[in-house]
């Protein structure tokens, strides 16, 4: 049965889910000895521990027993004019002010890219991510970065690290369009 790696499955859902062993353990009836044994494939479980484990997670037993699916190698994306898509079907979306979604990540990888044509007499107001840490590089064009004490032009091949994305606007200096990427921290 490891051959399935129950055990590397359940750790998963148990973190995914920001739980502890002791708090499955309270929720199934199985000991955090036993779960710690499992998830670490030292025992194989039975039968009856897998149903409550499933039944815990809200899943169908039979997801315990599926081949992990495999990830896509790469995303390709056209420029601009051309409709992008992932390896998933989906077409990347415009969001406000002329930003795209460039590359959008499972949620348990740790990036998100995205890129941005900022056009002339346009300012975005930057949302920070869950970890507040983000990267910008400018592809092409010069951007003014703006925040409540001061402020900061960076240009075409410069980059910024920001450690705190919120309450930050961006808006292209003496240009049609800046072209920016952004990535940040999921």
């Amino acid at each position: 049965m490891n051959e399935y790696k129950i055990g590397l499955k359940l750790k998963e859902l148990r973190k995914a889910g920001n739980l502890t062993l002791q708090q499955v353990a309270e929720g199934t009836t199985v000991s955090v000895a036993l779960l710690s044994q499992i998830e670490n494939g030292n025992v194989t479980p039975s039968l009856k521990t897998l149903l409550k484990l499933a039944s815990y997670f809200k899943i169908s037993i039979g997801k315990l027993f599926e081949e992990p699916a495999e990830k896509p190698r790469y995303t390709l994306f056209r420029g601009s004019g051309h409709e992008s898509a992932g390896p998933d079907g989906k077409t990347r979306t415009s969001l406000a002010g002329g930003c795209s979604t460039m590359v959008e990540l499972a949620t348990r990888d740790r990036m998100r890219c995205y890129l941005m044509d900022l056009k002339t007499d346009t300012s975005i107001k930057m949302i920070g991510s869950r970890s507040a840490e983000t990267f910008l590089y400018i592809i092409d064009g010069k951007i003014e970065i703006i925040d409540d004490q001061e402020r900061c032009s960076v240009e075409t091949g410069d980059g910024v690290y920001l450690y705190d994305a919120g309450g930050i606007s961006l808006k292209p200096l003496g240009c049609p369009v800046a072209r920016v990427m952004r990535i940040e921290a999921a």
